[in-house]
């Protein structure tokens, strides 16, 4: 079944992952995988955002752009806790073979 003919245009008709899973015949890391795919390679403006919970087909440029706003500050917070834990990493001191 076309995952995209499911996938609703505008924020206001967002559909969610079961509910599209359902439609489909897919399971919910099929659909995951097959939107990963048609944003990735197909250029599809399948989006989410924090506010308004579900998937939909941007409509607009507004949420494409608010999409990825969202996408790129979780990518900053992500670096940043990595370096956090790198280095932490580097602090670490080793004794018998015991982290403390």
């Amino acid at each position: 079944m076309n995952l995209l003919s499911h996938i609703p245009r505008g924020r206001a008709n967002a559909t969610s992952i079961p509910a599209l899973s359902r439609a489909t015949g897919m399971s919910e890391r099929e659909c995951r995988a097959e939107i990963e795919r048609l944003v990735t390679v197909d250029h599809v403006p399948i989006v989410t955002l924090p506010t308004n919970p579900g998937v939909f087909r941007a409509a607009t440029l507004e949420e494409l752009q608010q999409a990825r706003g969202q996408i790129r500050s979780r990518a900053f917070a992500l670096l940043r806790r990595d370096r956090g834990l790198r280095l932490a990493q580097q602090d670490m001191v080793f004794a018998d073979g015991r982290l403390f």
